[in-house]
C-alpha cells in the first residue's frame, strides 16, 4: 500500500493485455537453457513452477500536459483522443 494515497495499485496504469511466464521468457531468449546447466539450478530453482510465474503487461498513457488546461476546461482525456 501506498502512504500517501493508500491505494495498493496504481489507477494510471492500464492492461496492455500482454501476458507470458517466466519460463518462456527465458526459453525465448536463451537464458533458460544457460540456467539448467548450472552446477545449482536445481538445487535452488523449482523448474516446474516457472511456468506459473506469470508476467503481464502494464502502461501508463503519457502525453504533454498542463494543468493549466483542465483550469481552462480542458481535460487530459480530450487531449488524448485529439492524438
Amino acid at each position: 500500500m501506498e502512504d500517501n494515497s493508500r491505494l495498493t495499485t496504481d489507477p494510471r496504469y492500464i492492461s496492455s493485455g500482454f501476458e507470458t511466464n517466466e519460463h518462456d521468457v527465458q526459453k525465448e531468449n536463451g537464458v533458460l537453457g544457460i540456467l539448467t546447466y548450472s552446477p545449482s539450478f536445481h538445487k535452488f530453482v523449482d523448474a516446474s513452477r516457472k511456468s506459473s510465474l506469470s508476467y503481464t503487461g502494464w502502461t501508463r498513457p503519457t502525453i504533454a500536459w498542463d494543468l493549466n488546461c483542465e483550469h481552462k476546461g480542458k481535460s487530459r482525456k480530450e487531449a488524448y483522443r485529439a492524438f
